[in-house]
């Protein structure tokens, strides 16, 4: 919860500021963005660490493979990258390249996934 408080304020001071250059100076307000957003980001890594931890002691416990799991890490985090390369764009009113990104992170995430398909269907042949 201490986490995210100090994640909110800064996100909240940040675009306080962002309001403020916008229309003086846009330039410097994109790179505002980024550094807000790379900020966050790296206030979050240490609790996603944590998580990934947690999730891989569930997987040892249930005896899965992290070869299942892995995909599943994987997918998560183009997901999350492509929202927030998305929504820059949409910031910068770049559409175009916001749509072509949300079709890169799809293409991405499937590719990413195509061993965990490939298993599952070699597993559902095998009952046939």
């Amino acid at each position: 919860m201490e986490l995210f408080l100090k994640i909110a304020v800064c996100g909240l001071v940040g675009i306080l500021m962002l309001q403020t250059i916008k229309k003086q100076n846009p330039e410097a307000a994109l790179l505002l963005i980024l550094a807000i957003s790379v900020v966050i980001l790296a206030a979050v890594f240490p609790v996603m660490r944590s998580i990934f931890s947690f999730i891989d002691t569930l997987c040892d416990t249930a005896g899965l493979s992290p070869a299942i799991l892995t995909p599943i890490i994987k997918i998560l985090g183009i997901s999350i990258l492509t929202k927030i390369g998305f929504e820059i764009c949409r910031d910068c009113e770049a559409k175009a390249v916001g749509a072509c990104l949300e079709l890169a992170g799809a293409v991405s995430a499937v590719y990413v996934a195509l061993p965990l398909l490939s298993a599952v269907i070699k597993l559902i042949t095998s009952f046939v």
